[in-house]
């Protein structure tokens, strides 16, 4: 009976423990994510955002500047390019596919609208929640900057991609900017980059092309 009542609090202290440092590693997460959240709302709110991504297939240019917003996304591996522009209530998107090009307009609704750095720490869904909380965050120096490595397995929540192994997320502790992702799969690997500058964005930026030389869709 002894032996019994001895194990049960052996097995009593190491659940305790446990759930310590379980504990203690969720309050550690939810205070690095929530001072990065407040970080990125920060930098959303500015006027004038450039940002670029780089990934295995495309380069994505993002320009942002009173309120008017454009977007180039230029494929690698085909002759391919769309840009969309925002401007007051209407939305262009222009597409040149080789010699082909074309122009469609839309009427710009609140959802095309969108922040032009995505907040990696922002979702409703508690179960994705718990587990960014439960991600391994750790310092790291990546291209001689201080950064945070908040590394996540399988697909636990909505900004992995599907099928990936592991997602690491690389993102500057002085400023909040993700810098790099790398995404692994079982058979390849993907390395995005990110770059921005603020108060760099000019009126010639966000030049509407000639519609002229476009067929209208």
């Amino acid at each position: 009976m002894k032996g019994n009542k001895l194990w049960k609090r052996v097995l009593l202290v190491l659940l305790l423990i446990i759930f310590i440092l379980l504990s203690g590693n969720f309050i550690k997460n939810m205070l690095i994510l929530n001072r990065l959240r407040d970080k990125v709302s920060e930098w959303n709110q500015k006027d004038n955002i450039y940002m670029k991504i780089e990934t295995d297939s495309a380069i994505i240019q993002r320009y942002k500047k009173d309120n008017i917003e454009k977007t180039i996304i230029q494929h690698k591996k085909e002759n391919l390019i769309y840009t969309q522009i925002i401007k007051e209530d209407i939305r262009f998107l222009f597409t040149e596919k080789g010699s082909e090009k074309t122009v469609a307009t839309y009427k710009a609704t609140s959802s095309d609208m969108s922040n032009m750095i995505s907040d990696y720490t922002d979702t409703d869904n508690f179960l994705e929640k718990m587990l960014m909380l439960g991600s391994n965050i750790s310092i790291e120096n990546v291209n001689h900057k201080i950064c945070y490595a908040i590394s996540q397995k399988n697909n636990s929540n909505r900004f992995n991609p599907d099928g990936c192994k592991t997602n690491i997320l690389y993102v500057e502790k002085e400023t909040g900017l993700p810098i790099q992702q790398i995404i692994e799969f079982d058979e390849y690997k993907e390395i995005n980059t990110y770059e921005y500058s603020f108060n760099t964005v000019s009126d010639e930026d966000l030049t509407i092309p000639d519609i002229a030389q476009y067929e209208e869709k």
